[in-house]
């Protein structure tokens, strides 16, 4: 048997299945997300709330009777179900939720948070109280009350004076301490010969300079009696106690190294520092005079240099019979300095210092060394200088073999003339005895 096939679908035909599909589907998710919202707004579960009545800041209390209570989670507006403690208003005022009500005991009122009441009463302005006795710069502040969060900071200071004059004045010691609580805080910095001051301020302590030349001159100076219900806080003596001090110097010597054959850097140095005084008698100071004396050791300067010298051999002149001997010279080397101990002043024994060569700015000398040479005055006695006498008179030129160096001149000119003399009278002779004269 024959089937006859449906023809094709038209295009638009086609477009009109596929939009119904798609309508479908949609009409099936709307009917899901419809019915799931019923069920979310039904999810919050039972919470525990306080209530509060009164204006927050002012006269706020909590609410008298069954504080905290159980409610919906669902009639608390704004909360997620989760954040806790969560404040929110209803018809009656403030509460606030505190605990989640899955069936436990209900819990302490004291769990509730405190009411906004009034602020507390500043410190600052009506808490503080101090006693002060000048005999010592100090005393104790009280402070009673509730704190606002300020601190207060005191700074007591001694000043010293610098002449018989109440200014200029120096700074010999000053601490600070906080008052942020209620308390008993003493302090107190005696004065030897000079101001007290109490310092006070809110925020920040006031920190005195190193001298005071008068009244808020370097600084400005706020007192504790300014911030403080109590007695001035500050003292000033007599400027007649003032004495000048003794003045106190020193000078350091160096540290001498010496080589004990091997050019090795020492770990550490020593030197001797001198201390000095002087005083003063009214109308200036007196020369400094030795006080004490004592030694300091101070690891070796990075720049110090081992140095060994070897010390040059050092020979004199020798004297004649018109001289003394004379000093040598010293040879130059770049590894150390020499001189002599003093100036030449004829015969004796002179001595040479070597000194090695090291960085500038140590407190330490390098290797020394030192050499004697005697010098010898002339020569005297028959021996290294004799004498020769003719005819009763003294003569000299001589040299050392005692010869007259003038007489032997003269016999060597005599022994001359005489041959001279001899070979010309040969010379005429002969002539004479070829002639029959002789």
């Amino acid at each position: 048997m024959k089937v006859q096939q449906s023809p094709p679908l038209k295009w638009g035909a086609k477009f009109v299945v596929v939009m119904g599909l798609v309508l479908s589907l949609i009409g099936a998710g709307g009917m899901v997300l419809m019915s799931a919202t019923p069920a979310s707004a039904t999810s919050l579960p039972k919470a525990f709330v306080c209530k509060y009545v009164g204006t927050p800041g002012a006269d706020e209390t909590l609410q008298t009777g069954g504080n905290p209570i159980s409610v919906s989670g669902n009639a608390i507006k704004g909360w997620d179900g989760v954040t806790i403690p969560f404040p929110f208003n209803d018809a009656q005022g403030k509460s606030v939720v505190i605990a989640i009500d899955s069936g436990q005991p209900e819990p302490d009122v004291s769990q509730c948070p405190k009411p906004e009441g009034p602020p507390p009463i500043c410190i600052k302005t009506a808490a503080h109280t101090h006693t002060y006795d000048p005999g010592v710069n100090g005393g104790v502040v009280t402070a009673t009350g509730e704190f606002c969060g300020e601190t207060l900071f005191v700074t007591p200071t001694e000043w010293a004076f610098t002449l018989n004059s109440q200014w200029p004045q120096d700074l010999v010691d000053f601490y600070i301490f906080a008052i942020d609580r209620p308390g008993e805080y003493p302090y107190g910095n005696p004065v030897d010969c000079g101001q007290g001051d109490i310092y006070a301020q809110w925020g920040s302590p006031i920190v005195p300079t190193s001298t005071l030349s008068g009244p808020s001159v370097e600084f400005t100076e706020k007192f504790l009696h300014q911030v403080s219900e109590g007695p001035t806080t500050w003292i000033v003596q007599d400027g007649k106690c003032y004495t000048v001090p003794d003045e106190h110097t020193y000078s350091d010597g160096t540290a001498s190294w010496q080589c004990t054959g091997e050019e090795t850097r020492p770990a550490t140095i020593t030197f001797t520092r001198t201390h000095f005084v002087s005083t003063w008698d009214g109308n200036g100071w007196s020369e400094p005079e030795f006080d004490y004396a004592e030694d300091i050791t101070i690891p070796t300067p990075e720049n110090f240099v081992a140095n060994c010298i070897t010390p040059p051999v050092l020979n004199p002149g020798a004297p004649t019979c018109n001289s003394v001997g004379t000093l040598p010279g010293i040879p130059a080397n770049d590894g150390y300095t020499s001189s002599w101990d003093r100036m030449f002043d004829g015969p004796g024994v002179y001595t040479a210092k070597f000194v090695a060569i090291l960085p500038d700015n140590q407190f330490v000398t390098g290797d020394s060394a030192t050499v004697k040479v005697t010098i010898l005055g002339k020569l005297t006695g028959a021996k290294d200088c004799p004498t020769t006498t003719t005819t009763g008179l003294a003569l000299t030129g001589f040299d050392n073999s005692g010869t007259l160096w003038f007489g032997g001149v003269v016999v060597v000119l005599c022994i001359l003339c005489g041959v001279i003399a001899m070979v010309f009278a040969a010379r005429q002779r002969k002539p004479w005895v070829e002639n029959g004269l002789v």
